[in-house]
């Protein structure tokens, strides 16, 4: 996070919850949108974890389906300003 360029009301997507510590890392007028695939961890961290629920920033879950093209395990239907993730080996930057 700290080398994202700091503007006012960052959009950010992180993929999967496992890392919704992030979310402190908001402040007022960010969007952290989480896209998971697993209901259980959604209701994990809605329930047992307060990461989500303490940042001052907006938090959306999008839950996730396979994805066809890629053969990844989430299918990204909104894109955020910036996004990053791993799938095996490889590094993808959006």
């Amino acid at each position: 996070m700290r080398f994202l360029p700091r503007k006012a009301n960052r959009r950010i997507g992180v993929v999967g919850l496992g890392v919704g510590t992030l979310a402190t890392y908001g402040k007022t007028g960010d969007l952290f949108r989480f896209y998971e695939i697993n209901p259980e961890v959604k209701h994990l961290a809605e329930t047992v974890f307060t990461y989500l629920a303490d940042t001052p920033a907006k938090v959306e879950i999008i839950m996730g389906e396979m994805c066809r093209k890629c053969g990844s395990k989430m299918f990204i239907r909104r894109l955020p300003d910036y996004m990053e993730w791993w799938t095996g080996d490889k590094r993808y930057v959006s």
